[in-house]
């Protein structure tokens, strides 16, 4: 069976980047816990930042919305996963790399966060993971090889 595109979900995958005046070791510390997380993640943030962990994300008053740690790449980045109230799931993958831009100067970190709804990276994660282990076929792929999946398609190594 191929894969089906994504057509029913509201919101698209999202991409954004931000260039931090702060060396990839101190920027991992931050996002390390849940203290750093808070603000910029979510207004409140309640979780451990460990592979499988579960806890909760709060905006602004909001509902409280369920979180799991799908990927910690040790002082590299981390994968989530969150439902929204429809318990619509998001793949939310956060990657540091140090900025080697010529004049960029010492101590910079590119900050990318990619969001993609759970049901389009489960659409092409098989043919993806596929490729990434260069598998032939196989079965469904692990949360990591998902989250993987979906750096890729949004150009985040």
């Amino acid at each position: 069976m191929s894969p089906q595109p994504c057509t029913d979900h509201p919101e698209p995958a999202v991409r954004r980047e931000v260039l931090l005046d702060a060396p990839v070791d101190d920027v991992w510390r931050a996002l390390a816990d849940d203290a750093g997380l808070t603000g910029w993640l979510a207004d409140e943030v309640d979780l451990d930042v460990a592979p499988g962990a579960t806890g909760t994300v709060r905006d602004a008053g909001g509902p409280l919305r369920p979180v799991r740690v799908d990927e910690v790449r040790e002082g590299r980045g981390l994968s989530l996963v969150w439902s929204d109230e429809a318990d619509v799931e998001t793949l939310v993958d956060i990657a540091l790399t140090p900025d080697d831009a010529p004049g960029a100067g010492r101590g910079r970190t590119r900050v990318v966060v990619v969001e993609l709804p759970v049901v389009a990276v489960s659409a092409v994660s098989v043919q993806a993971a596929r490729v990434l282990v260069g598998a032939p076929g196989g079965g469904a792929p692990s949360a990591t090889a998902s989250a993987s999946a979906g750096r890729v398609l949004a150009g985040v190594r």
